[in-house]
């Protein structure tokens, strides 16, 4: 159980939210590797498990660096490029261009809905 004014409790709280973080990790990295050649595979999900990846960054207990995030949001992108999130979480000019579309006569619309909040 969680308790801010108990330090024990507050520690075994910690522990048990790093083994959670942790775990999911390994699933994603291992789900991906095993899948990633498998046609028949959402490629959307695997995106996605690639993006809980991400997520973390430098942050304890899997500390990645920023250099090693980016490099999996791009992962992400290459394995679903019509996926919103990895294109949002890649952030390349690119990226938003896919997103938005671009001011060119002409050219087609972005895939990101129009009343979308993330517009």
């Amino acid at each position: 159980e969680r308790s801010q004014n108990d330090p024990k409790a507050a520690e075994v709280h910690q522990t048990r939210w790093f083994d959670l973080l942790l775990s999911m990790d390994d699933i994603a990295r291992k789900a991906v590797a095993i899948h990633r050649v498998n046609g028949q595979v959402d490629q959307r999900i695997l995106a996605r498990l690639t993006l809980v990846q991400a997520q973390y960054g430098a942050n304890p207990p899997i500390s990645r660096s920023k250099e090693e995030c980016a490099r999996l949001a791009l992962r992400a992108v290459e394995l679903c490029p019509q996926d919103v999130a990895a294109r949002a979480w890649a952030g390349r000019k690119e990226d938003f261009e896919v997103l938005l579309g671009t001011a060119k006569l002409g050219s087609p619309p972005g895939i990101l809905e129009l009343d979308s909040p993330h517009r």
